[in-house]
């Protein structure tokens, strides 16, 4: 029996098969097994961690590890069971390589009619120079590359209108830029950053909120003589908060 290494990322979903055909009538289940680090051995069970799926036609078994950990790494066995006995037919050795960094994407709130708004991906928990081996960063509108529409990348190969992406590596930023904002912007934005060297690309996501205008519109005609001075006021809707505005517009 081979054993095969299997190589996930810390965070992500990781899928380990196991092969046991030719298909014989006389299996009654398919069992995994993982070893600690003292030599004893733990059943798998279906769990918020662990899901086991058995095609027994086939002669299949898939055990799937839910958002992968550092303690996920180790020795893992695939075991078929017989009537009155248990047979291993392969075995596993899962490296769990650490994350470079974490993501986040602080949820942000604009109004309808502001000309420039940023979204902000955040990285912590940097590991050493681990940001200058990002190769690109893509943006999509919705909770995950899935479900969403691409939007633009830092490779500059796609964008669509209004939209551009960024990078801050002194700051440990990256952001999408949107032009003139209307409420069809609200909702959760994603972000997918491949870095080299890495099998998987990294992801998250965060919400943008878009309220009404800050300002209402009023038609006034001012009669003024030149070189006097003229005062010109708008009506906000509802009070400004200045901090939050500079921030999401920030260049």
């Amino acid at each position: 029996m081979v054993q095969v290494d299997e190589e996930a990322e810390d965070g992500d979903t990781f899928e380990m098969h196991c092969k046991y055909g030719p298909v014989d009538t006389c299996i009654l289940d398919c069992i995994w097994k993982k070893f600690n680090k003292d030599g004893t051995s733990t059943i798998i069970t279906q769990d918020s961690q662990f899901e086991k799926t058995t095609d027994y036609k086939k002669g299949n078994s898939l055990l799937k590890i839910l958002k992968a950990t550092l303690s996920d790494a180790g020795k893992y066995q695939c075991i078929v069971e017989l009537h009155g006995e248990k047979q291993a037919v392969a075995n596993k050795m899962l490296v769990v390589n650490k994350a470079p960094f974490a993501l986040e994407i602080p949820d942000v709130t604009t109004n309808k009619g502001i000309s420039i708004v940023r979204v902000y991906l955040k990285f912590t928990e940097v590991k050493e120079d681990s940001l200058k081996d990002i190769s690109d960063i893509r943006w999509y509108k919705g909770e995950s590359k899935e479900t969403g529409s691409l939007l633009t990348h830092l490779k500059k190969k796609f964008s669509k209108k209004r939209y551009t992406a960024g990078v801050d590596m002194k700051n440990s930023l990256a952001f999408l830029t949107i032009k003139v904002i209307t409420t069809k912007d609200a909702g959760e934005y994603s972000c997918e950053v491949e870095v080299k060297g890495r099998k998987r690309a990294y992801f998250c996501s965060g919400l943008l909120k878009v309220e009404g205008p800050l300002l209402k519109s009023v038609h006034e005609r001012i009669e003024a003589v030149q070189g006097e001075d003229v005062e010109l006021r708008w009506n906000l809707l509802k009070p400004l908060d200045i901090a939050g505005l500079l921030s999401s517009t920030k260049n």
